[in-house]
């Protein structure tokens, strides 16, 4: 029996929304943005399942970030979206299936973002398009300190098919870099750049971003940006680098030199 789309999303929306706030998935959640909004009926009718997905994603992120990811079940991730197991099941094969979907969702969002903040720059103003693309970058996960730990932290001790899936990342990352240095090539005259060397800056970033989220700095990662964009330029080639001011240890934001660590009710991150 074919259902009317809009008693659907009449449905989701009495499950999900509750006295017009969502109950647990917040307005500026990276899955929630992440689902665009439908161009037509056939959309429309895919938008639910979509809602769900990203329900789904948000909760196991907050389950992982609190529990850690062994400890994390799949009641943590239905009791928290608001959905079934059998809904769960419909969309996920297990667990590991689900958090590894989570990861390459909320970093394709992240690199979706980048992309759409430097596409509004002159191809030829690459150091532009780096600063923007490191600040976009920083900010995503200081504004949503759980993501930051899951996707930074938690994908690291969550088995070797999820250092797989952070490795297709790294590299999509790594590809970001190669079309920048091409670019500084072409404007600048700089020399090549071994995609080895691209690849450690990729490692490099975001290794400071992990210590910066150990030390519980979080939220004042974005001023880690002059840091990170030093270490970029330099490995680029681009000499005017060494007259850029680097912090080696960025100022806590007030009320933030505990941070994640001492919050209540969450995992320490240096488990």
């Amino acid at each position: 029996m074919n259902v009317p789309v809009q008693n659907i999303i009449v449905e989701y929306e009495t499950r999900v929304f509750r006295g017009g706030t969502v109950s647990s998935v917040g307005a500026t959640s990276i899955f929630l943005q992440a689902v665009p909004p439908p161009d037509d009926w056939d959309d429309a009718r895919a938008t639910p399942a979509a809602l769900v997905r990203a329900r789904i994603f948000d909760a196991m992120t907050r389950a992982v970030a609190e529990k850690g990811y062994a400890a994390s079940t799949v009641a943590d991730v239905t009791a928290r979206s608001h959905v079934s197991r059998r809904t769960f099941y419909e969309q996920f094969a297990d667990k590991e299936e689900c958090f590894l979907l989570t990861y390459q969702a909320a970093s394709l969002a992240t690199l979706a973002r980048i992309a759409r903040a430097t596409s509004a720059l002159p191809v030829e103003d690459w150091r532009d398009r780096l600063t923007v693309a490191l600040e976009t970058y920083v900010g995503v996960l200081s504004d949503d300190p759980e993501l930051a730990q899951v996707t930074l932290i938690d994908i690291l001790g969550a088995g070797p098919r999820a250092l797989a899936a952070r490795e297709e990342i790294l590299q999509q990352y790594t590809d970001f870099y190669r079309r920048l240095a091409a670019r500084a090539c072409q404007a600048n005259g700089l020399s090549p750049v071994p995609d080895v060397f691209l690849r450690g800056v990729v490692g490099a970033i975001a290794e400071i971003v992990q210590q910066e989220l150990m030390a519980g700095r979080v939220r004042a990662l974005p001023n880690l940006v002059p840091t990170l964009a030093r270490l970029a330029l330099i490995v680029l080639g681009d000499r005017s680098a060494d007259t850029l001011g680097a912090s080696v240890k960025p100022a806590a934001s007030p009320g933030e030199e505990d941070g994640l660590i001492d919050t209540p009710g969450r995992r320490p991150l240096n488990r």
